[in-house]
């Protein structure tokens, strides 16, 4: 039973209530036993009950003579005891124990008090002897709590030793009631003797039946008396201990302590001692126990002998032990936690902090005379919803809302702790309930996710950049495939043009300004010059020679134009594709896969005939896609160009470039499969990092930014190879629909 600090600390006031009898013995039908006030003993019985039971205070009601109130160090003051108490009704129609463990769930004693403070628990035992006296030994605590086993069967004992000691008070008083000289007969005596002997019978029963260990022994402590279960504790025969010095069966590291403390009580300076310490079994081994001892006094108040109890704690101690391991390893571990952790009791006062709480929260301590949570530690950091504009009020904060019964999970709250920046946070809290179901308060953890909010921020704002700049390389990369093959055709526009220039500085047209002007120089002598002189003569065959010269020439130039104007179109219509692919960058249409496939051949190829690369193509059935064009044309493009220079690199003669298209589960599968230099093993966990390339010449961009794409995309870009020399193949998977559109 939990309790509050013992001597020198603030008690529940309470009172000796000791009343005289109020009633003298009957004489009609043989008459009974007055039962007598209770005296020194009661207090010591009732102060031994604080003290085993851990309890604030404890009361004796012996029935029809009076109550006395005492803590574990002396009686409590009679001006402030209280005019009844609530408990003691239900205690007397109660056989045995009567126990409340927390009387605020029990509507018969809530807010019940006494001596002005609040009694949390009770448990009171209540015995009845043969010549119907009645006595019950209560104990109060402060805190809400259960009493043990062993405090339970201690209690009840004690009942039965204040009970017999009520008996043989109530036989003293009687017999000096009747010792009048009218009332000497020798079977009032008899009758009288029979009585005590019949309460000796009960005290020796009880001594040798008590479950704890007990132990008379005179002023320099050899035991002359000591019960079976004190025999048992220490492995020794009852008799053996006679004439033993307790000092030499305790440890020696106990033995300094317990003789002061043995003084102290001998001195009379306390009224009893309570201490832990080990007592040496026959065996040698030590046990630990509680052993509480007090002393005996005659009549006159002259101590006779001590009387000790012992209790075996050695459990107790080992789990005390484990249990003080197991919370300095949780308190090491809770207060280096990142995570803050506040628990409060059931009234709501905070009871643990960690490090971080004090950080995030600003509390500074626990403030033990605080009364109710969030009043009683009101932490100086601000709370506000996630949009941390709204001030959330004390009693929606998560802990308080826990006390109410409420499971709180992963709340978004802002904490703006004292002289800092507001904080980004997740709070859960719950309940704490014992094995018993009874309510202990409740924990609530918080965790600091600022840091984690800016990074994922600044992840996606550098996600959209990657975005951004993987559209741009892409575009980039189709740009220079583009400019690559119009730089191919207009090497053939400028070799026909070339050969035409050169067809038309090689023509004999000059000659025929040559040939007309010997002519016109013949004038009237034209006719003579062509039929006598021999230069006329072979003007008809060299117009003939030259006639055919024009017509070849003509016919060459025809030719070379043809191709010209073919390259020029085909410049146009690279072009033309280019500028309608740009046009629906970012709009998904229904296109063929094979479409698409041969597309991204078409930007290369000039670079496949001028590497002497073989194109396989190996198009299965698969059903149209719903996919921007754009981004699966720069991610095959990319595919396309990389097999091409890793066959290129391999200097094998037979370099073979082979595009699959056939069904996959989640819809279509493109293969981009080279005989290349392959991929080693090492590699092919970083192929798709950001920058990572094995040629000179890359930038590690291209495979980077096709995976990011066909991630948008709904699909997947992974690689395969069997390592250097033995090619690679690259594999994109693309659904039928954007992911989007499935959600929808």
């Amino acid at each position: 039973m939990s309790s509050a600090p013992r001597a020198g600390s603030v008690q529940m006031s309470a009172t000796s209530a000791i009343q005289s009898p109020a009633h003298a013995v009957t004489s009609a039908g043989g008459g009974g036993h007055l039962p007598a006030a209770p005296d020194d003993a009661d207090v010591a019985i009732a102060q031994l009950a604080v003290r085993v039971c851990s309890a604030a205070c404890a009361s004796l009601a012996v029935h029809r003579s009076g109550t006395v109130w005492c803590n574990a160090d002396a009686v409590l003051d009679a001006e402030a005891a209280p005019e009844e108490d609530p408990f003691l009704a239900c205690a007397l129609r109660t056989d045995g124990l009567f126990e409340v463990p927390d009387t605020l769930l029990d509507y018969r004693f809530a807010e019940r008090k006494v001596h002005g403070r609040s009694v949390r628990s009770y448990a009171g035992s209540t015995l009845r002897s043969d010549q119907g006296h009645t006595v019950t030994l209560a104990v109060y605590g402060t805190l809400p709590g259960r009493l043990t086993d062993e405090q339970r069967g201690m209690l009840e004992l004690l009942t039965r030793q204040a009970l017999a000691h009520s008996d043989l008070r109530a036989q003293v008083v009687t017999l000096a009631l009747l010792a009048e000289p009218r009332d000497t007969g020798q079977a009032l005596l008899a009758s009288t003797a029979g009585d005590l002997l019949k309460a000796e019978a009960l005290f020796r029963n009880t001594f040798d039946q008590a479950p704890i260990g007990i132990a008379y022994s005179n002023r320099d402590g050899r035991i002359f008396r000591c019960n079976p279960a004190f025999g048992d504790l220490l492995r020794f025969d009852p008799n053996e201990l006679k004439g033993t010095s307790s000092g030499s069966l305790t440890h020696p590291d106990d033995v300094k302590i317990m003789s002061r403390e043995l003084t102290r009580l001998w001195n009379s300076e306390v009224r009893f001692v309570d201490v832990e310490k080990r007592y040496g079994r026959k065996d040698g081994s030590y046990v630990w126990v509680r052993a509480t001892t007090a002393l005996v006094r005659d009549a006159g108040g002259t101590p006779e002998c001590a009387v000790e109890f012992l209790r075996d704690i050695s459990q107790r101690k080992q789990l005390a032990a484990e249990l003080l391991q197991q919370q300095t390893l949780l308190e090491a571990v809770i207060t280096d936690l990142p995570i803050a952790l506040v628990a409060c009791d059931v009234s709501g006062r905070i009871t643990h902090h960690n490090r971080a709480a004090v950080e995030l929260h600003g509390i500074q301590g626990i403030d033990a005379s605080a009364d109710r949570y969030p009043n009683a530690q009101v932490p100086s950091a601000a709370t506000y919803l996630v949009d941390g504009i709204t001030p959330l009020s004390p009693e929606e904060r998560p802990l308080a809302r826990a006390l109410r019964g409420e499971t709180i999970s992963n709340l978004e709250l802002v904490v703006v702790p004292p002289n800092a920046s507001p904080r980004q946070t997740l709070s859960s809290a719950r309940r704490l309930i014992d094995p018993s179901g009874q309510l202990l308060g409740a924990v609530a953890v918080v965790q600091d996710t600022t840091e984690r909010k800016q990074s994922e921020l600044e992840l996606e704002r550098v996600h959209k950049e990657l975005i951004a700049a993987s559209r741009e390389a892409g575009m980039a990369e189709v740009a220079t495939n583009v400019l690559h093959n119009v730089g191919n055709i207009l090497n053939s526009v400028n070799i026909s043009a070339s050969l035409v220039a050169e067809r038309v500085k090689q023509s004999k047209a000059p000659l025929i300004a040559n040939l007309a002007a010997l002519l016109q120089d013949q004038g009237s002598r034209l006719g003579e010059f062509l039929t006598t002189d021999p230069r006329g003569t072979a003007i008809p065959q060299y117009l003939a020679t030259l006639g055919d010269q024009f017509a070849a020439d003509r016919q060459m130039t025809l030719k070379e134009l043809a191709a010209l104007r073919e390259n020029v179109e085909h410049i146009k219509e690279t072009v033309a594709m280019q500028q309608s692919y740009a046009k629906l960058c970012g709009v998904t249409e229904t296109v063929r896969v094979p479409d698409l496939v041969e597309d991204s051949l078409r930007l290369n190829a000039g670079a496949f005939a001028r590497h002497g690369v073989t194109l396989q193509r190996e198009f299965g059935e698969v059903p149209p896609i719903i996919v921007d064009k754009h981004k699966v044309l720069q991610i095959l493009v990319n595919l396309v160009r990389n097999a091409k220079y890793a066959c290129d690199e391999s200097g094998r003669l037979d370099k073979l470039l082979t595009l699959r298209i056939e069904s996959a589960p989640m819809g279509v599968r493109i293969s981009v499969i080279d005989n290349g230099v392959g991929i080693a093993p090492e590699n092919m966990s970083r192929l798709f990092t950001h920058g990572f390339t094995t040629r000179q010449s890359g930038h590690g961009f291209g495979l980077h930014s096709g995976a990011l794409a066909a991630q948008e995309l709904g699909g997947s870009l992974r690689a395969e190879s069997d390592g250097p020399g033995r090619g690679a193949a690259f594999i994109l998977e693309l659904p039928l629909q954007p992911p989007d559109a499935r959600r929808a």
